[in-house]
C-alpha cells in the first residue's frame, strides 16, 4: 500500500512532466525533495482529497 505522501510525489512528478521540468519563468521546478514542507503538505491534502473522490466513483 501506498502512503498519501507517495500519492502526493507521484501527482507532483506528472505535474513536473506535464510541464517539461519549467516554469512559466523557464527556470528548473523543483523536486519533491527541494519543494519547502508547506508546498508537500499541501500536494499531500490534494493527494487525499483525489483519494476520497476516487471512492466514490463508480
Amino acid at each position: 500500500m501506498k502512503s498519501y505522501e507517495q500519492i502526493a510525489a507521484s501527482m507532483y512528478q506528472a505535474y513536473c512532466k506535464r510541464f517539461g521540468g519549467k516554469d512559466i519563468d523557464g527556470r528548473d521546478i523543483a523536486t519533491w525533495d527541494e519543494l519547502g514542507d508547506l508546498t508537500r503538505q499541501s500536494w499531500i491534502a490534494a493527494a487525499k482529497q483525489a483519494a476520497a473522490e476516487l471512492a466514490l466513483v463508480h
